[in-house]
C-alpha cells in the first residue's frame, strides 16, 4: 500500500497478513471477533457507541476462515467514517 498518510491499519484475515503490513512499516491490529459467550450484541446500539481509533486509515481485508458479523460491522463503521479499504 502506497499511502504515506495510512500509518496504522486494522485488518481481517490470517496473521501473515499482519505480518506483511508490519513489514511495510505499518502499525498493525486485528479487528477480532467477541467471544463466544458473551452477552449478545445489539449491533446497531453497538455501532452507535463505538469509538472508532483515529489513528486508523485503512480497512485491510484478507482470506478470513474465522469471519464473523461482528468484523464486517466494525470494517464498516470505518469505512462509513472515510476509511480507505484495501
Amino acid at each position: 500500500m502506497n499511502r504515506p498518510d495510512v500509518k496504522k491499519v486494522q485488518y481481517i484475515g490470517h496473521e501473515s497478513l499482519a505480518e506483511e503490513l508490519e513489514a511495510h512499516g505499518l502499525i498493525v491490529e486485528p479487528i477480532e471477533s467477541k467471544q463466544s459467550g458473551e452477552q449478545e450484541l445489539n449491533y446497531l446500539d453497538y455501532l452507535d457507541d463505538m469509538e472508532l481509533d483515529p489513528f486508523v486509515g485503512a480497512i485491510v481485508c484478507g482470506n478470513d476462515t474465522a469471519i464473523t458479523h461482528h468484523k464486517y460491522c466494525v470494517a464498516s463503521k470505518y469505512l462509513q467514517n472515510g476509511r480507505l479499504w484495501v
